[in-house]
């Protein structure tokens, strides 16, 4: 209980991005239908994003208090620093399934005019 204000603090002041997430999630519902691959990648980026976010917060704020069950301040900033990479790479994960939603489904155009109209 003594870490649940702290952790709200910080919570929200993660407020804007969450909100942005929340609107991702909707409209990931809204275009679900039209786009389900889309949709599905969108809503498992978003989830991640949120967890990472609250399970980081969380860890970030707790391991300093380990410091009165004995832990070195060395231990403590050697697990916030594999936090920070672990949370990093997730995050480039979830970030690359963004990406892929938005690519990767993609059907290639049809155009009247070749590609090699275009080169000089």
């Amino acid at each position: 209980m003594e870490l649940l204000i702290p952790t709200l603090t910080a919570l929200a002041a993660q407020l804007p991005v969450v909100m942005v997430w929340i609107i991702g999630l909707v409209l990931a519902l809204v275009f679900w239908k039209r786009n389900p691959k889309v949709s599905l990648l969108t809503l498992i980026a978003i989830m991640g994003f949120i967890i990472n976010m609250l399970v980081g917060t969380y860890l970030s704020i707790w391991l300093p208090t380990m410091r009165d069950q004995g832990w070195s301040i060395n231990q403590i900033g050697t697990a916030l620093g594999l936090i920070g990479f672990i949370r990093s790479f997730v995050g480039a994960i979830l970030w690359g399934l963004v990406l892929v939603a938005i690519f990767g489904w993609r059907e290639k155009a049809v155009s009247g005019v070749s590609e090699d109209a275009h080169t000089p």
